[in-house]
């Protein structure tokens, strides 16, 4: 078996998926957002793993790159998503991560892998998905706390 490279984020990655950590910590415990964190969890575990395996096969180098647009896509739908449906996060995340690396112009993606698959849900299940601008309350404590 030939040797295996690991690829591991960049440092902007660690900072945006840090962001993103702290959103959700605070979507789900100063902001009224009702979600269901396992959701994320599920859908970051599941995604992350095709990720890994699409990368893996794509470059044909035996490389295995830590899933981070699993990462910051996932939490992204998770955030921007209202949905009681563990479907509807998994969609978005797969769609999101699939956009990244089959969207592409010039080796590089177009579009907001997050946006994509939160814009796809929202657009395609709109029974099941919602979007609600005013989640985080409006709040000049929540802009400051995110800011």
């Amino acid at each position: 078996m030939n040797n295996i490279k690991i690829i591991f984020p960049k440092p902007v990655q660690i900072y945006q998926w840090s962001c993103h950590m702290a959103y959700l910590a605070m979507a789900t415990s100063m902001v009224n957002i009702y979600r269901n964190i396992s959701y994320y969890y599920i859908s970051l575990f599941v995604v992350g793993s095709v990720e890994m395996l699409i990368v893996y096969f794509q470059s044909k180098k035996n490389i295995i790159k830590l899933p981070v647009t699993c990462f910051i896509s996932s939490g992204a739908v998770f955030l921007l998503v209202e949905s009681r449906h563990l479907e509807v996060y998994l969609l978005g995340a797969f769609v999101a991560m699939l956009s990244k690396y089959f969207i592409q112009i010039n080796d590089r993606h177009v579009f907001n892998p997050g946006n994509i698959g939160t814009l796809f849900v929202i657009l395609l299940l709109p029974i099941y998905a919602v979007s609600v601008p005013f989640q985080w309350g409006g709040g000049i404590e929540i802009i400051l706390v995110m800011i």
